[in-house]
């Protein structure tokens, strides 16, 4: 039978000796969130989580491995679903994601951007496709450039021009009709 993240997290304080004021001040936690998670009555953040997975010893480690899988699936679909990527790659997707939830504290009222776009970056690394050297010099580029409405309007106008000579002919080449979603 599979450990419950909130027995885990219980027994690995237990493990480390910690109050749960100490173990909340190593997770960065509030120290209410401890007694919540280790009763399962909120899952731990995506950050929280991986600092948990690195926290724990080799038996610890597929009950938090197996919450960051469906958390980030859940996530990404919207429903209950475990993404199978090797685990370096959620490294890099937590990592990122951290740092989204971070914009969006900066930012509020974008997260739907931010998940279409975290989408995006996922098939890109799910693929393991090369990544040609133009596509971080796009980002770099949209970054450096984002508070700029003519910038803005370029880069609306370059992917509206990539969609036309790029994905129409596509579909007409495979179907012989030009396809309206594409």
């Amino acid at each position: 039978m599979p450990v419950k993240v909130g027995d885990a997290i219980r027994r690995m304080r237990g493990r480390l000796r910690k109050s749960q004021r100490e173990f909340s001040e190593m997770l960065g936690s509030q120290r209410n969130s401890i007694s919540r998670y280790e009763a399962d009555l909120v899952q731990p953040s995506l950050p929280v989580l991986w600092k948990l997975y690195h926290m724990a010893e080799k038996d610890e480690k597929e009950t938090f491995e197996t919450a960051i899988r469906e958390q980030i699936g859940t996530d990404l679909v919207g429903t209950p679903a475990r993404i199978t990527m090797p685990m370096a790659h959620i490294r890099d997707l937590v990592v990122f994601q951290d740092r989204l939830a971070a914009l969006d504290a900066w930012n509020p009222g974008k997260r739907r951007d931010f998940h279409a776009f975290l989408g995006a970056v996922l098939d890109v690394v799910t693929t393991a496709r090369s990544i040609d050297s133009s596509i971080p010099e796009l980002l770099r580029l949209w970054r450096d450039c984002a508070q700029n409405r003519d910038a803005s309007a370029a880069f609306r106008r370059a992917v509206e021009y990539l969609r036309v000579s790029l994905v129409l002919p596509a579909s007409v080449k495979s179907t012989g009709q030009p396809n309206p979603k594409a």
